[in-house]
């Protein structure tokens, strides 16, 4: 749980070229991801270690909203062939909880807390509505990540130990003061190389069946581009994510298989941020 305090550090993970555009032009709410957890919104979290995982993540796959470009006036080939967008990064911030805590908010306990039983329900209905468009009066949302997917991303499990702060308002995100960026080493590094290198190499004869989530993506990859399901199983299992997800508590869990399906379709070919949440909302429009 957020303490009540006057400070409180709190981290962002991404890469150099986005930390740097908030460095210089501020966060900007309307760029920000519509289908997450709490909304759209700019997500902080109390550890840093996740904020880590997180930056070298967006290094490796350094999506942005279209919006943002516009906003820059920069096209999608200049963003995604920029050295710095590769370059993995996080913002740390002084967070005023007690200015924060007189907006409106909404808190959750996390999972190891007592009183979570009786919050499980509504964090649920909660998360699977936002990942679904659902918009919200909260200034801010408080509490455990949506966790493994179990195949699809409209049913959620919570995260036992990662949490994170939504700021889905100006007046949340005044909060916020003395901005650090903290570079790190690049992602691809020769240890990398050899630890992927390693894996594709023990699991060349595997098919990504023997693992759930990997079935899921290889699934969704299949719909999605139209490739053979045999094909499908190939790009699944010798992408960088596959190699990732493989580890234990991986912050890859907390996306969705589709996502990873248009990752490895599309990687940084394209901007596909919209084309993977207009093809959530048509699935959830089909099964109604």
């Amino acid at each position: 749980m957020l303490p009540n305090t006057s400070k409180l550090t709190v981290y962002h993970g991404t890469n150099l070229f986005s930390a740097k555009v908030i460095k210089y032009n501020g966060i900007m709410l309307n760029a920000q991801r519509d289908l997450t957890d709490f909304g759209k919104g700019f997500y902080v979290t109390p550890h840093r270690k996740q904020a880590i995982e997180w930056a070298l993540v967006k290094a490796q796959d350094p999506q942005v909203n279209s919006t943002l470009l516009k906003l820059l006036h920069i096209n999608k080939d200049d963003y995604l062939n920029h050295p710095e967008t590769r370059i993995p990064a996080f913002l740390s911030y002084h967070l005023n909880v007690k200015q924060l805590f007189s907006l409106h908010g909404l808190l959750f306990p996390m999972p190891y807390d007592s009183n979570w039983f009786l919050y499980k329900a509504r964090w649920k209905d909660f998360v699977e509505s936002c990942r679904l468009g659902m918009k919200h009066p909260f200034d801010f949302v408080y509490g455990p990540i949506g966790g493994r997917h179990n195949g699809t991303y409209a049913i959620v499990r919570p995260s036992k130990l990662k949490e994170q702060l939504a700021l889905n308002s100006d007046k949340a995100m005044q909060c916020l003061s003395n901005l650090r960026i903290t570079r790190l080493r690049p992602v691809n590094t020769n240890h990398e190389k050899k630890l992927n290198e390693h894996f594709l190499q023990r699991n060349r004869n595997k098919s990504v069946m023997n693992h759930p989530f990997l079935r899921s993506v290889c699934e969704e990859l299949f719909s999605i581009s139209q490739r053979s399901y045999l094909d499908a199983d190939e790009c699944a299992k010798f992408s960088w994510m596959a190699h990732q997800i493989s580890k234990q508590e991986s912050i890859l869990w907390n996306e969705s298989p589709t996502y990873w399906a248009f990752f490895i379709l599309y990687g940084n070919k394209k901007l596909w941020y919209n084309d993977y949440e207009s093809y959530l909302v048509r699935q959830q429009r089909n099964k109604k």
